[in-house]
């Protein structure tokens, strides 16, 4: 939670398919971070696909939230 002197705000609000995304997402760059470490290079000098990204969260968002709803990913 964030505060200021006149205001407050609170956490975002997603559904379970939005965290499911989010988790796919951060696991595409975990992929890639590890492939990274793996040839010993600098995660900072490799260009990210966009599009090669998006076919991933693509992909795997409906076996996340499946797995999510299970509570076999928490």
């Amino acid at each position: 939670m964030t505060t200021t002197s006149k205001e407050t705000t609170t956490p975002l609000q997603l559904s379970l398919y939005e965290a499911a995304r989010w988790y796919s997402l951060i696991d595409a760059v975990n992929i890639v971070g590890d492939k990274c470490d793996d040839r010993k290079i600098s995660f900072d000098t490799v260009e990210l696909k966009p599009l090669e990204l998006l076919k991933y969260v693509n992909v795997m968002s409906d076996t996340v939230y499946n797995k999510l709803l299970n509570g076999n990913l928490l």
